[in-house]
């Protein structure tokens, strides 16, 4: 499903509460999971429109490959081993390789996050 209008609605929505957090004073988060970089990046269409251009100082970019502007998301297996062995584990049991590991270990493990690529 194309030309929708889903990214441009799920921009101004952000856009929205963004706006209204600034106007009462009041910080406000948002996650976003961006997939496929559509709000994260600019592109012919947005005209500067993007999340990242129009709220530059208020946003903060990960990614999974070493990327200007972007954090590093992605994880060190030498400094987490036991992490980085539940998350391995967790993959090849998605996958059907291997019996699922504990959901304990899994939900032990979370990402270490680096300082954004230059």
């Amino acid at each position: 499903m194309t030309r929708t209008g889903k990214s441009n609605t799920v921009k101004t929505t952000v856009a929205a509460v963004q706006m209204a957090g600034l106007r009462a004073s009041v910080r406000i988060g948002q996650i976003i999971f961006d997939m496929n970089g559509e709000y994260a990046n600019a592109n012919g269409q947005d005209d500067g429109s993007s999340i990242a251009e129009v709220f530059s100082d208020n946003t903060v970019r990960y990614r999974g490959l070493l990327t200007k502007g972007f954090f590093d998301i992605r994880y060190n297996f030498y400094n987490a081993v036991e992490e980085g062995l539940a998350i391995l584990q967790h993959g090849l049991a998605e996958m059907g390789v291997i019996a699922h590991p504990s959901r304990s270990r899994r939900e032990r493990a979370g990402a270490v996050f680096s300082q954004p690529a230059v």
